[in-house]
């Protein structure tokens, strides 16, 4: 019985012991490949890196899988920046041109290569899932970069998959022709820009978009470029449409002067400021990504305009998203703005329609000001203060109003806080129609609490007369049609 009980506390052992073993093992194995220079027959000292393909995990996957309408489909390709991470593994190609990455972790990976004066590629979807993954991928060149000149006349074709430099400014005159081909790299300098006033012909997908950004730290990685200036579009230039864009790292961004544009299905990311559209008219701004302008400078601007329509685009943790300056007939609607300071701000005897949009995690959803009229309707608000209504030029009856109705909101602070005055007859305040809404209560008692307006900043010591929230009738159930709708 003794020798029974023994053998069997062996085996139990034994069995636990093997268990342990077993968890404890890493599936590991090696990524190889290799990188050609064109035209030479030395390969050696090309920089490749390896980065853990980790860069679509955060917030923005689950905004894709929460609002599949905005934006278009995004993927790691579109946000990746080696300056900006830190590779698990570098190594220097031979002369043959061959690297090999060992005691590799299976998982999902990107590869990075590059060299001074040679530009730099980046290769995705690596998966690597058993003992040896050779990359072989007839992409895997490296072209000298190209240097743009100062003026340019006739055609420039900005070739695909090959990198260009600008140094200092480079035009495009009325006379030119400019054609960007999908996957090429444009690199500005530090304060430098683009100016195009000729025709613009844009060739690219979602697989394979135009990357423009500042050239700065382009061969280093772990550290934060400093940005390059503007590309600024004349009225002269001729285009209708620019999409499959990404942006980074430019002080101005994308400005517009011309008219009757669309920018759609791009990417603008840190950038002091993404896009600006200033003395010109009917423009379309739709499906884009606008995320990580952190200073107040608007992330996305209109000035001067008429006609105006943003529509199923992200706005991700920008500190203001979008403004509107003396800009008419404007249209929002389908939109989701998300983190921030301010999403929206309407200045300057301007006009707007808001619909339809989701505004969450943010100081201010809305301001508008300085005899600008606004309609705000069906929309879905998770704010501090929702509707901010402030001071500038005071408002007159017909300059200045603000209509909220069939919105959800929920506020933290106030649903709509109107600390400005409007010129109205006889003394009375300013009746602003906030009329069946959804304030996250059925109890109307509980709805002053969430107003700012004539009963919370006293009497008036002038002609000017504070506005007055008329809220009732409201809605004791939330509006099953407020907030971004289906495609």
């Amino acid at each position: 019985m003794d020798k029974i009980v023994c053998l069997t506390l062996i085996s139990l052992t034994l069995i636990f012991t093997l268990g342990c073993h077993k968890t404890t093992v890493t599936n590991n194995g090696s990524i190889q490949g290799t990188v050609v220079l064109d035209g030479e027959t030395v390969h050696s000292g090309i920089t490749v890196l390896l980065y853990v393909d980790n860069t679509f995990e955060n917030d923005l996957k689950q905004i894709c899988e929460d609002y599949p309408s905005v934006g278009f489909p995004i993927e790691s390709r579109h946000l990746f920046d080696h300056r900006m991470n830190t590779p698990i593994k570098e190594t220097i190609t031979a002369d043959n041109g061959f690297y090999s990455f060992t005691d590799v972790p299976h998982g999902k990976y990107i590869v990075v290569y590059y060299k001074v004066g040679w530009g730099y590629n980046y290769l995705f979807d690596i998966e690597l899932n058993n003992d040896l993954y050779t990359i072989t991928n007839e992409c895997n060149s490296l072209f000298a970069t190209i240097q743009v000149p100062f003026i340019n006349h006739d055609e420039y074709h900005f070739l695909a998959d090959r990198c260009y430099l600008i140094e200092g400014d480079s035009f495009f005159l009325s006379d030119s022709s400019i054609y960007l081909e999908q996957g090429t790299r444009i690199l500005v300098a530090p304060n430098s820009k683009i100016t195009i006033g000729g025709n613009l012909f844009v060739t690219a997908n979602p697989g394979s978009m135009i990357h423009l950004t500042s050239s700065d730290q382009i061969y280093e990685y772990n550290i934060s470029p400093l940005v390059a200036r503007s590309i600024e579009i004349l009225p002269s230039a001729n285009f209708n449409e620019l999409s499959h864009l990404m942006l980074s790292y430019f002080a101005d961004g994308l400005i517009i002067r011309a008219s009757d544009t669309t920018i759609k299905n791009s990417v603008f990311y840190h950038n002091t400021r993404s896009c600006y559209f200033e003395n010109s008219v009917n423009h379309d701004f739709c499906n884009n990504f606008v995320m990580n302008n952190l200073v107040s400078i608007p992330a996305v601007g209109f000035q001067q305009g008429n006609n105006v329509r943003i529509e199923r685009n992200c706005f991700l943790d920008n500190h203001t998203s979008l403004k509107l300056d003396l800009t008419y007939n404007s249209l929002v609607r389908n939109n989701l703005f998300t983190g921030g300071e301010l999403h929206i701000d309407q200045v300057y005897s301007s006009s707007g329609l808001i619909e339809f949009n989701d505004f969450k995690q943010v100081t201010r959803s809305i301001s508008n000001s300085s005899k600008s009229n606004m309609t705000i309707q069906f929309n879905q608000f998770e704010s501090d203060v929702c509707i901010f209504l402030g001071t500038g030029d005071f408002n007159t009856i017909d300059q200045g109003w603000t209509k909220a109705n069939s919105n959800n909101f929920s506020a933290n602070s106030y649903v709509v806080e109107a600390t400005t005055k409007y010129y109205y007859s006889n003394n009375d305040p300013y009746p602003l129609d906030f009329t069946n809404n959804y304030w996250s209560t059925s109890t109307i008692t509980d709805i002053p609490a969430l107003i700012y307006d004539m009963n919370d900043a006293g009497p008036s010591s002038d002609e000017w007369n504070w506005a007055r929230v008329d809220y009732i009738p409201i809605r004791t159930s939330q509006v099953p049609t407020a907030g971004i709708q289906p495609l």
